[in-house]
């Protein structure tokens, strides 16, 4: 990925961010100018309280000064950790919500070359891309300034001392790079195999019906379960290797304190040092180890986060089915000349040269056998799909040319599947129908005397229903789609075998208010039955 693309990127969302970006930056900065000089101070207090000239005034001078500069520090910490925090969750949102338009908005047959679950993966896993704000990671960069100013202190106490320190310090910046290379490179391998089993508890919570039907739950945790046991063999190699390069770098640094120790008490012995002396001494290399470890540790954020933002981009080139399209205000005439239709990776035609012609009001059945290519029609109109042969016109415009969105809005569309939603039974009439109100409801089940039909349930069109509609039948999960289709006042109504499996009395309830007439809709009937229906005025066999 060229370096260029992921900064743009990142710049897009940093500067919608801007002000807490800044805000926090400038407190950061603050903190560690304020701070710095703190340890010189504490071994100034020490060096006054060892002298013959120690005075209770400059105690309690050394103390408010202290004081003073930990109140101070801890609200500017305060602040710069709020605003991180603010652009974090920000941004964090923002991105998901871009990620989340531009799959809706992606043509199928690109989706269709990603798993769900490595898609649901992606978008989950793209809130590590504000760990770049993180405090921590930030404070590590502005831990460079802290060792500059470490040094110049330490070699103003003891140049002979300081110099042997610049000398170690390597070592351990040595140490941590190798050890976090390879606790990186083991990070990023769990990170791949994390993210293909929660792809794959996804997809199987996604078909858990069809598991439960073929009895395959127990194979399916099986499989989970051997790619979970992999996951922890690599989890605990690389706890491991985390540990004993904690302990490494912790021994390193014990061995550097207490070699510091002995010299500095040599030092002292000789009066060439004071104990205040060695304490800012030992305080500033006590700030100077972490430091130099936090930078070490960049690249284990830093790494991942490009890979992250790499595969962010990946989503974001996806096209965008919908910009720069026609749109169109009715849909008055759809026209399908010498349509042919594959799906991808497949040779069979479920199309081949198709004709059909459809007018505004037209009531329309297509029948046929399953997998005789009825719902493809379907998905062809709703611009699902593009056409491998042949051209779909509607209103005269190719439908390739159209925005899909403005398109779909003037369809409704009610499946042998209906999708239903925690609310009540009005919230699910009313879904994705932002400019109709309850009145409108009212009105259409009046029209459609369909009061008599909600009376049945305890609180009426106010019913809650629980999560995926459960606790309704199959036919009053049918009525509630019917009436969502009609609220929107569409340009043409679909039937995809909408009325194949629910009872008797549902479906001569939703054919009387179409053989009735009351809305002038066109009615496009997709069955696998030879019903037949006394209000359609064009039957497609296929």
């Amino acid at each position: 990925m060229i370096k260029s693309e992921r900064i743009n990127f990142l710049k897009k969302y940093m500067v919608k961010n801007k002000k807490n970006i800044v805000i926090g930056l400038l407190s950061m900065i603050l903190f560690s100018l304020i701070t710095s000089p703190l340890s010189w101070i504490i071994g100034r207090t020490v060096d006054m309280l060892s002298s013959t000239n120690r005075s209770y005034v400059q105690l309690l001078q050394f103390i408010l000064v202290i004081l003073s500069i930990h109140v101070i520090s801890i609200l500017l910490s305060y602040i710069y950790q709020i605003c991180f925090s603010k652009a974090q969750q920000r941004i964090n949102k923002e991105l998901k919500v871009d990620l989340l338009e531009i799959v809706f908005n992606a043509p199928m047959s690109i989706l269709e070359k990603f798993d769900k679950g490595y898609l649901v993966s992606r978008i989950d896993e793209s809130q590590q891309i504000s760990s770049l704000l993180n405090p921590v990671n930030l404070s590590s960069v502005i831990g460079i300034f802290n060792i500059f100013f470490s040094f110049i202190i330490m070699f103003t106490v003891n140049s002979k001392l300081a110099l042997m320190s610049m000398l170690i310090v390597p070592i351990c910046f040595v140490i941590s790079v190798k050890s976090t290379n390879k606790i990186q490179s083991g990070a990023t391998e769990i990170q791949e195999a994390s993210g293909k089993v929660s792809g794959n508890i996804f997809e199987d919570f996604n078909r858990i019906e069809n598991i439960k039907i073929l009895n395959i739950q127990n194979t399916r945790i099986s499989n989970i379960m051997n790619k979970m046991d992999k996951l922890l063999k690599k989890t605990i190699r690389q706890t491991r290797y985390l540990i004993s390069y904690l302990q490494l770098f912790s021994l390193t640094n014990s061995f550097i304190t207490v070699l510091i120790l002995g010299v500095s008490g040599v030092f002292i012995i000789r009066n060439e040092m004071t104990i205040g002396g060695y304490t800012t001494f030992s305080l500033y290399l006590s700030q100077i180890l972490p430091a130099i470890q936090g930078l070490s540790n960049i690249s284990i954020t830093l790494k991942p986060t490009i890979v992250i933002i790499d595969r962010v981009l990946e989503l974001f080139s996806l096209p965008n089915e919908n910009i720069g399209m026609k749109k169109i205000e009715t849909i008055d005439t759809i026209c399908f000349s010498n349509v042919s239709f594959k799906y991808s990776g497949q040779s069979q035609l479920f199309l081949n040269r198709l004709n059909l012609s459809i007018q505004s009001g037209d009531k329309v059945l297509i029948r046929g056998k399953n997998g005789a290519g009825k719902s493809t029609i379907l998905k062809l109109i709703l611009g699902i799909y593009n056409v491998t042969g042949g051209e779909i016109k509607i209103n005269g415009m190719l439908s390739t040319e159209l925005d899909k969105i403005n398109l779909r809005s003037k369809i409704g569309m009610v499946s042998q599947n209906i999708e239903l939603y925690k609310g009540t039974i009005l919230d699910n009439i009313l879904y994705g129908c932002e400019t109709s109100s309850e009145e409108n409801v009212f009105t259409i089940i009046e029209k459609c005397n369909l009061k008599n039909y909600f009376e049945n349930f305890p609180e009426k069109l106010n019913t809650e229903l629980s999560d995926l509609g459960n606790g309704v039948s199959g036919g009053q999960a049918q009525v509630i789609a019917f009436l969502r289709a009609l609220i929107g006042e569409k340009e043409l109504l679909i039937f995809d075998e909408a009325t194949s499996n629910i009872d008797l009395r549902t479906r001569q309830l939703i054919f009387d208010v179409l053989e009735k007439n009351y809305f002038s809709k066109t009615v496009l009937i997709v069955s696998h039955s030879d019903e037949k229906l006394s209000f359609v005025n064009k039957i497609v066999q296929l």
